[in-house]
């Protein structure tokens, strides 16, 4: 794809720049909810960096979506990732601590058992 192509697009996600890639991929990936209303975007009939959203030519895409701020009230998914292994792991120890008391009380109970039924062997 050439660089000076004004069906070329550029933009930012994870703050590094992307691109080129075409008007239909760029379209896609709105489409799709890779890329939000809020991503930069660029290509040369521009003069800078604009906000999809705020292009009248990308607008029918975010009509009826939540706006990034909405989303993340509503799904704070990127915090739930963040804490997921910490849950995991306190799970696990919880787990844990219930199947060594579970394995102390019958190892007690069987030697208490065993020392009623052979005193001699004590």
């Amino acid at each position: 794809m050439e660089p000076g192509n004004q069906n070329t697009w550029f933009y930012v996600r994870n703050r590094q720049q992307e691109g080129p890639i075409s008007l239909f991929e760029l379209t896609k990936m709105f489409e799709q909810g890779v890329l939000y209303e809020n991503t930069l975007i660029w290509n040369n009939d521009l003069d800078d960096w604009n906000l999809a959203g705020s292009l009248d030519q990308f607008s029918s895409f975010f009509k009826n979506t939540l706006s990034s701020v909405d989303r993340q009230e509503l799904l704070p998914l990127d915090c739930l990732v963040e804490w997921q292994s910490l849950i995991r792991y306190i799970a696990r120890m919880f787990d844990l601590a219930i199947f060594s008391s579970l394995v102390g009380i019958l190892l007690t109970f069987f030697h208490l058992i065993f020392y009623l039924k052979y005193p001699s062997n004590f």
